[in-house]
């Protein structure tokens, strides 16, 4: 015999019963509340501010002359590099034995005058000039308190045995 829901134990738990209704209220309640109203970020603010700003590209030397020296048969023989550079700028020098000027090494001239013209001796060495030699010396400015610089301006020394038919000239 089937007995109807209920009956004698066979009813339904009255916890289920309070449940149903809680989520029923919940969700009449959660449907009958209006949506907020729109409102402004806390950080949207109506005023703005424009600007610009430029790179600062770091100059190159500007190279006036260069002059082989050969000396007495090519004994310590030297180039004398002229060149001008806007005032307050670092030189740095290399040299290489390549026109590609990769890889190069720091230079130090034997002698250096002048602030804004600039004029540098690179000396070969006691047999440089003597046995010949291709050269390569570059020159580049470094921008004050930083580290960023120029590419190098190069110029391209040779001279043959004995410092004959010696000459130097700017790298395009």
């Amino acid at each position: 015999m089937m007995r109807q829901r209920g009956e004698d134990g066979g009813r339904v738990l009255p916890w289920h019963r309070q449940t149903a209704a809680t989520v029923a209220v919940a969700m009449g309640l959660l449907l009958a509340h209006p949506a907020p109203a729109p409102v402004d970020a806390a950080w949207a603010d109506p005023e703005f501010g424009t600007g610009s700003f430029t790179a600062a590209t770091v100059p190159t030397p500007t190279f006036s002359s260069c002059t082989f020296n050969p000396n007495a048969v090519g004994l310590l023989s030297s180039y004398t590099v002229v060149y001008t550079i806007p005032a307050g700028y670092t030189i740095n020098y290399a040299y290489s034995a390549n026109a590609s000027f990769t890889p190069n090494s720091v230079i130090t001239p034997t002698s250096t005058s002048g602030t804004t013209t600039v004029t540098s001796t690179f000396s070969l060495g006691l047999l440089g000039g003597l046995l010949g030699s291709n050269v390569y010396i570059g020159a580049r400015l470094t921008m004050p308190s930083t580290s960023w610089s120029s590419p190098y301006r190069v110029v391209s020394g040779t001279s043959n045995a004995l410092g004959t038919n010696g000459a130097c000239a700017v790298v395009p």
